[in-house]
Parts: structure tokens; C-alpha cells; sequence
């Protein structure tokens, strides 16, 4: 009995060494992690609210519940009265003309020290890929965006080719019936897009494309459920997993209110101009209707 029971808490206790998530609101805790671990442990990035952000206040905000209802009421409100067509026209102008910056000041510094020590540094994303309103190619504008803060993923990873990951994510069928929005999951440029399937499955998909066998994982998301899915994938073929809920776009919310008035201007202009003005130029106007 004894011997058994030791066995119990033995196997446990590797369990529970083999997959962790933890949370952060400091790139340079990851790193330290990163750099105590083996050389050939996979680094994987999420892209949207690690990396990069959004400046404009209302986007920052979409991180907390009240702010993605602000902004999923004023899209719901798009889709009741106009063409499915008209309101990606003018998400994808938002996307497009919206000022973006890295999360922090030392995001970009941080993880070329990641790259440079000789780690595979490998981009995952809930992003789409293809055409979406006036975007030729959503892979290509986040790669640029990215690339515009000093950020590039490592190149030698294989590129993938939208729906050529399709026949190694079993769920993909049922993914497809209830996207609003159908794009096909794919990689280019060391980043993996997601079409808002499970990170889990299609970070699989592609490491069984690409015949990548990592022996441990580590991977920085914003949001828990995604670090989730990537440990259920990485217990499933014990990966050593270490996943980091990254908390610094969250903690930088909790500063901010949302200035309704300016936001209901930009959504108005958006409609009526197919335009976007940034908070400060939005400002500017406000200003200018109240003299």
C-alpha cells in the first residue's frame, strides 16, 4: 500500500511539473523562465495584446468584459442595419488606419534577447487570414505590423497555406458552421493565424505539418482559455508546457475609462465616411465643437 501510494504522488507530481500556467504582468519573469530552459523549448508568442496593441482607448479596453460589450453592442448594432460586406469594409479601415504600438516600451528589446539566444520563436494568433474588406491579406498586415515595431518571427519555420492545415484539426468542420466570419487557418512568417479556431488544435496541426517535435513548450497569452487548449494538446503527447496568462494590456485598462463621447464621434464618422480618427484627432474635433 505504501509503495503504491508513493507511486501516486510520484506520477502526480510529474503531472503537474510537466504542464503549469501562471500568470504575469512582467516580460522579463518569461524571459528568466525561457532562458533557464533547454534550447530547443519552442517559445511560442500570441500576438494581439502581448506584443502589440492597439493605441486608441476603446480597443485597449476590449480586454475587460465591459469594454468588449462596447464594442460588440456597436457592432451588432452595424450588422442589424447594413451589409455583412459594408461592415468588414469598415472593420478592416479600423484595423488598417488604427494606431498600433508595442505593449510595453521594452516588448520589441525583450523578445529579440529571446531570438538572438539561439530560441525557436514561433507566433500564434486567433487573427484571420485572406481578404477581409479592403485587406488583401490579413497574414501579410499583421506581419507588417509587427515587423513596423521591430518584431519578426523566425523564418525558418515553414510557411502553410490557407486550409492546408484543414486535414489535421478534427474539430474544423464544426468550427466553419459557426464562424461568422469564414478564413481557413494557416502560417506565414513564423506566425500561425488561428481563424478563431482552438490555439490547441491548430498549434498541433501545424507542428504535425511542419514535423516539428518539441520536447517542451512555452506559450504567452493574454487570455487563459488559449493557454488552456495548448496544455490540453501538450498533455496529450507529453510536452513538457509552462503557459503565461501575460496580464500587462489587463493592468493597463484598469487606468483607463472609456470616453463615450469620443468613441460614439469615431464610431459615427466610421459609418457616415468610411474614415477612422484616432483618439487625438478625435479629440481634436470634440474640442472644436465645443468652442
Amino acid at each position: 500500500m505504501f509503495i503504491l501510494r508513493a507511486l501516486l504522488i510520484y506520477t502526480l507530481a510529474c503531472s503537474a511539473a510537466n504542464a503549469e500556467i501562471r500568470q504575469t504582468t512582467d516580460l522579463q519573469v518569461i524571459k528568466r523562465e525561457i532562458f533557464a530552459s533547454p534550447k530547443d523549448t519552442l517559445v511560442v508568442f500570441d500576438t494581439d495584446f502581448v506584443l502589440i496593441t492597439p493605441s486608441d482607448e476603446a480597443f485597449i479596453l476590449s480586454v475587460t468584459d465591459e469594454g468588449q460589450n462596447v464594442l460588440n453592442k456597436t457592432y451588432d448594432d452595424l450588422w442589424s442595419r447594413l451589409s455583412l460586406d459594408d461592415v468588414e469594409e469598415m472593420q478592416s479601415i479600423v484595423m488598417r488606419t488604427k494606431p498600433w504600438r508595442p505593449v510595453t516600451p521594452d516588448t520589441a528589446q525583450i523578445f529579440n534577447e529571446i531570438k538572438n539566444k539561439g530560441y525557436k520563436v514561433l507566433g500564434l494568433t486567433s487573427g484571420g487570414t485572406g481578404t477581409f474588406g479592403k485587406m488583401r491579406s490579413l497574414e501579410k498586415w499583421m506581419v507588417e505590423e509587427l515587423k513596423n515595431i521591430d518584431i519578426i518571427f523566425d523564418k525558418n519555420f515553414i510557411n502553410a497555406k490557407p486550409g492546408s492545415l484543414d486535414q489535421y484539426i478534427p474539430s474544423i468542420s464544426k468550427h466553419y458552421a459557426k464562424a461568422k466570419h469564414v478564413c481557413f487557418p494557416a502560417a506565414e512568417n513564423g506566425i500561425i493565424f488561428t481563424c478563431m479556431a482552438s490555439k490547441g488544435e491548430v498549434l498541433d496541426a501545424y507542428l504535425q505539418f511542419a514535423n516539428i517535435k518539441p520536447k517542451k513548450i512555452i506559450f504567452i497569452d493574454d487570455r487563459a482559455i488559449h493557454l488552456k487548449t495548448v496544455e490540453n494538446f501538450c498533455k496529450k503527447f507529453n510536452i513538457q508546457y509552462i503557459g503565461y496568462e501575460y496580464t500587462a494590456i489587463k493592468e493597463q485598462a484598469k487606468h483607463l475609462k472609456l470616453n463615450q463621447r469620443r468613441f460614439n464621434l469615431q464610431s459615427k464618422i466610421l459609418e457616415l465616411t468610411k474614415t477612422w480618427l484616432n483618439d487625438a484627432q478625435a479629440d481634436i474635433v470634440l474640442a472644436t465643437i465645443d468652442k
